[in-house]
């Protein structure tokens, strides 16, 4: 039975990776061509968008769609999935509302234009679908429609951004809302017809009854995701108030490089780690598969991360031109960060299975608390990369605190 499980756990996480190969590979082999489109000033004002839709995201779903995969039955799971994506409709008038309230104010706060305020709700919203929708596929081990929907979103994305260059100011911004509007849109037509036959075991007392079950996932994941995403893209936003947004564009393209092979493997892994992780009854058992993932993510990213930790601005020069090469310069100082992460993050939901959501919220704290005041020592000594490697400190020793609690926990006798 465990070489059985082991055996599908590696054949799932293959065509998670396939697709995911296709969807990173395609923005990665025309960024040399964004980048010779678009300024670093561009890449800057689409870093602070993705900042906040991100942020906002998390708001929409109340966290709730972890808790998809968590649900007893058929009934249950369908009742979160509904629940939360009434939920995160709801949010997303609100917030409509709020941001075109004090459009100009929100405008003047973010750097950016007031027609990036509008557009922020909806594209807040289209990754909140998205969520909900791919963890529902994740539960129906709907793996191929998983990829494809990730690879028809990064396409579209792409194509909109290189072809809109030449109508629109912010070509970058718009392709990335095409990009996600073709993602929801597959992922709707292959999560509805399981719906067909599901409305009258579908209420709004039960869609209500088992939010208020899973309410931990508002209470602590959210709190612990909005404290960790809120950190990271907090960052931007600060560095963009503190740097300028020139360095912000060079930034996000540093990230952006970098995350790719933590996305391309490390989300494929992740989904399906969460699921095999989550129906295994032995603590044995679970401390072999999070050892093997371990073990297999620090091989495979080694060399890698090695050469670009060695060579990030000649290679950033090389392929996205000259003007890039401070962009390099900021990843090589990222690299041994970014590689912990790219080891570590998928496993991290380790946390929820094990029923330590209130470790992840002093976490969160704990990483807020240093990412800010990385950022006032760089700027109060004006040198931007005494953050960056303030931050690359602390980040690296709170992965390692962060695992060895986990192994610790199932080493113990009270693993649920």
């Amino acid at each position: 039975m465990r070489v059985n499980r082991i055996s599908s756990f590696k054949r799932n996480v293959l065509t998670l990776f396939s697709g995911t190969l296709l969807a990173q590979g395609i923005p990665i082999a025309l960024s040399p061509v964004l980048t010779r489109l678009y300024s670093p000033t561009e890449f800057g004002v689409l870093a602070v968008y993705l900042a906040v839709i991100s942020l906002l995201s998390i708001i929409f779903t109340g966290r709730y769609e972890l808790a998809i995969l968590l649900g007893k039955n058929e009934s249950n799971a369908k009742s979160i999935y509904c629940g939360a994506m009434y939920l995160s409709i709801l949010s997303f008038f609100a917030i409509l509302s709020f941001f075109s309230y004090f459009n100009y104010e929100i405008a003047k706060m973010l750097n950016v234009s007031e027609v990036v305020v509008y557009i922020i709700p909806f594209g807040a919203l289209l990754i909140a679908i998205y969520q909900l929708t791919y963890y529902y596929l994740n539960r129906q081990s709907l793996y191929k429609s998983m990829s494809i929907a990730k690879v028809a979103q990064s396409t579209s994305a792409v194509s909109g951004q290189l072809s809109l260059n030449y109508f629109t100011a912010y070509g970058l911004i718009w392709g990335e809302v095409i990009g996600r509007l073709v993602g929801v849109g597959y992922q709707l037509t292959k999560v509805l017809p399981l719906f067909k036959y599901s409305s009258n075991s579908i209420s709004y007392k039960k869609m209500l009854t088992q939010l208020r079950i899973r309410k931990d996932h508002p209470k602590f994941l959210m709190s612990t995701a909005l404290l960790e995403t809120g950190s990271n893209h907090a960052l931007p936003i600060v560095l963009s108030s503190f740097f300028g947004v020139t360095l912000l564009g060079y930034y996000s393209l540093a990230t952006r490089t970098l995350s790719a092979p933590m996305a391309l493997i490390g989300a494929s892994v992740g989904q399906v780690f969460f699921k095999e992780f989550s129906v295994m009854s032995s603590s044995r058992e679970r401390s072999k598969l999070l050892l093997l993932v371990w073990s297999k993510l620090f091989l495979l990213g080694l060399v890698p991360f090695s050469i670009l930790f060695t060579f990030g601005e000649e290679l950033f020069s090389i392929v996205f031109g000259d003007q890039w090469s401070m962009a390099g310069a900021i990843a090589s100082s990222l690299t041994p960060m970014l590689f912990i992460m790219f080891v570590s993050s998928p496993t991290s939901s380790c946390y929820i299975v094990l029923g330590m959501n209130n470790l992840l919220i002093r976490f969160g704290i704990i990483t807020l608390s240093y990412r800010l005041i990385s950022l006032l020592i760089g700027f109060y000594f004006d040198d931007f990369y005494l953050v960056l490697n303030l931050l690359v400190i602390c980040e690296v020793s709170k992965i390692l605190v962060f695992n060895f609690i986990a192994l610790n926990k199932l080493k113990s006798k009270d693993v649920r």
